[in-house]
């Protein structure tokens, strides 16, 4: 419908705005590796991909001329040097905590405390960080849960929101799972560059995934009556790409 058209144009338009408005590096990168991965699975999608980013590079030009101390922020954002020495501190700081309790770690949010003891300085770069969370969320789970914590996390997040956007479903939900890949990738961007400890990240990424899983995780699989009378399982119905039709395996 029409109008429906419009509501989920200015979606996009506001989301990208708000991407923008978030003046923070890593969600930039992340919303752009994201949007172009999606572009780059979705066959339909590929042909857009030029005049995607034609549109968003004269669309942040012109957001950045005329909302007013945007450029400047953004500008101060670039070349800030601060929030890239807390990484590259941090980041080391948990790897020599790794090091020190590879096994289990040093106890869930338990960084913030100890972490300054494994700050170490530097030639090259001023020695920053203490007290505040590790700038990558698989390093502090590492420092934190050690290699058998982080590993259970990382199958954890990779099978269930990995497996949703490649299991195969019914076509509905192929616009979903398209939308989840530019999610999660954006999700990984960001974890490797930040804390990423807000919950609004972490929850729309896992309703995102239920939505997209939802057919795979909650339809028992239909059954099928062979001439001895016994019920075979049967896959549901399974969809490849955008069709529009329904093939049973």
């Amino acid at each position: 419908k029409p109008w429906i058209r419009v509501v989920c144009g200015t979606v996009v338009v506001l989301g990208a705005l708000g991407i923008l408005f978030t003046v923070t590096r890593a969600v930039w990168i992340g919303a752009i590796a994201g949007t172009l991965a999606a572009m780059i699975v979705v066959p339909r999608a590929r042909r857009y991909i030029v005049p995607t980013v034609i549109v968003g590079v004269i669309g942040v030009i012109a957001v950045l001329a005329l909302v007013p101390g945007l450029s400047a922020k953004a500008d101060d954002r670039v070349n800030d040097k601060l929030p890239v020495w807390d990484r590259y501190n941090t980041n080391n700081a948990a790897v020599r905590m790794a090091e020190a309790r590879p096994i289990f770690g040093f106890g869930w949010q338990t960084f913030v405390d100890k972490g300054a003891d494994y700050l170490r300085q530097t030639d090259t770069y001023p020695l920053t960080g203490a007290g505040i969370e590790v700038h990558n969320v698989f390093l502090s789970h590492l420092a934190e849960l050690g290699l058998v914590g982080t590993a259970l996390w990382c199958v954890a997040l990779f099978g269930a929101v990995g497996g949703a956007i490649v299991r195969r479903g019914p076509p509905e939900l192929y616009p979903w799972r398209m939308g989840l890949l530019a999610v999660f990738i954006c999700f990984l961007v960001v974890g490797n560059l930040g804390p990423l400890s807000y919950p609004f990240p972490n929850l729309l990424l896992w309703t995102w995934a239920g939505i997209a899983g939802a057919e795979f995780f909650l339809v028992p699989r239909r059954t099928s009556k062979v001439s001895d009378g016994v019920d075979v399982p049967r896959p549901l119905p399974a969809a490849s790409g955008d069709t529009t039709t329904r093939e049973l395996v």
